[in-house]
């Protein structure tokens, strides 16, 4: 049968991420701001995870885990090597159980990122919800107070549906069925997946309508096949959205339409083109711009 490690027994943690067995017979606590089952080396955590997709961000004074518990596997990812062995068993039950309780109510898959989510909009029941661009939900939870945090789903290859996102697939958070904006990023630049990346945000209510025309770079970036554009129009009007090669030769009109006033997004399958530079133009109402888009095979 082999023999029994000893809870203490000490073990190296790599720099980045570390898959570890919990040695413990006991349970340990995990929540903020103690973080107790980490304690010895907190200072050098970045983020850890279970199978359920809560995490703890101590950086943000975060965590929505539950007690680490025997059986159980977990990732931590550390900013250096470091020794580690797990501290000793709490004897005040109150301390040990001691823990938000967050409702995450997504289908699990076997890849995942965190997105902590804060703003004094947010209050206990507040439901969250991440949604991909085809309007299929990516993540949920319910909050308990003015931050929460979402497990975004990474998409089951093995499986003969979509059920998660894949690397550079942009979604967008509903609050109550209203799309919400980020206003500030704390860590990340945008709603983008990221298998085991990690997202800090402010959020506030979509204000619908933007104070100037832009054109965004897309992401991702050089790109294989597929990449998100987004622009937004202070007015509605007439969009003629190009593609070009490097010479200047038109390739494709991607769109020629009327749209109204505000912020906006489209998928550019570009399957068919081979691998090379190419040239994105928008004009409208007098606006014009041009983005260069990287395509590599």
């Amino acid at each position: 049968a082999g023999e029994v490690i000893p809870s203490d027994q000490e073990f190296w943690l790599d720099e980045n991420w570390n898959m570890v067995a919990y040695l413990p017979m006991f349970e340990l606590p995990a929540s903020a701001p103690d973080y107790y089952v980490l304690s010895p080396i907190i200072d050098n955590v970045l983020i850890a995870k279970d199978g359920d997709g809560n995490f703890m961000l101590p950086a943000f004074e975060f965590s929505n885990m539950p007690t680490w518990r025997e059986t159980q596997g977990y990732k931590i990812k550390v900013n250096r090597d470091v020794l580690f062995s797990y501290p000793p068993e709490l004897r005040d039950e109150d301390a040990v159980n001691n823990y938000s309780i967050f409702y995450n109510t997504q289908q699990r898959t076997d890849s995942n990122m965190s997105l902590l989510v804060k703003g004094k909009l947010l209050k206990e029941g507040t439901v969250i919800k991440a949604i991909d661009l085809h309007g299929n939900t990516v993540g949920q939870i319910t909050s308990d107070g003015n931050s929460a945090g979402i497990s975004i789903w990474g998409d089951d290859l093995t499986t003969g549906q979509k059920d998660g996102l894949v690397n550079g697939e942009t979604f967008q958070l509903y609050v109550h069925n209203m799309k919400f904006t980020p206003t500030i990023f704390h860590m990340g630049s945008d709603l983008i997946f990221e298998k085991d990346g990690f997202i800090v945000c402010d959020i506030a209510p979509d204000a619908g309508v933007p104070t100037e025309y832009y054109l965004s770079e897309a992401y991702p970036n050089p790109f294989n096949n597929k990449t998100i554009i987004k622009y937004g129009l202070p007015e509605s009007g007439l969009v003629s959205i190009d593609l070009f090669d490097i010479s200047g030769r038109l390739i494709e009109n991607l769109l020629g339409s009327d749209v109204k006033a505000g912020y906006h997004f489209f998928e550019l399958n570009a399957s068919s083109l081979g691998s090379g530079l190419f040239l994105l133009k928008v004009d409208v109402n007098g606006f014009s711009s041009v983005k260069k888009l990287i395509m590599i095979k």
